[in-house]
């Protein structure tokens, strides 16, 4: 897995503006979502995002 491609910007989820935001992904791209619609992220809100689909997937099986 090559590095993760990071900006600054507006992070979509907070408005924060002018942070380091990384791409997400709104469909996993283990799920076929490489070349879906993403969403350009704050890295809190990211790490945020991503912990609450792990607990999703984690009570779902």
């Amino acid at each position: 897995m090559g590095k993760k491609r990071t900006e600054t910007g507006a992070c979509e989820l907070c408005l924060r503006e002018e942070v380091e935001i990384t791409i997400h992904h709104l469909t996993p791209k283990e799920m076929g979502g490489t070349f879906l619609p993403t969403a350009n992220l704050c890295i809190p809100c990211h790490k945020q995002i991503m912990l609450y689909i792990q607990m999703l997937s984690s009570e779902q099986g």
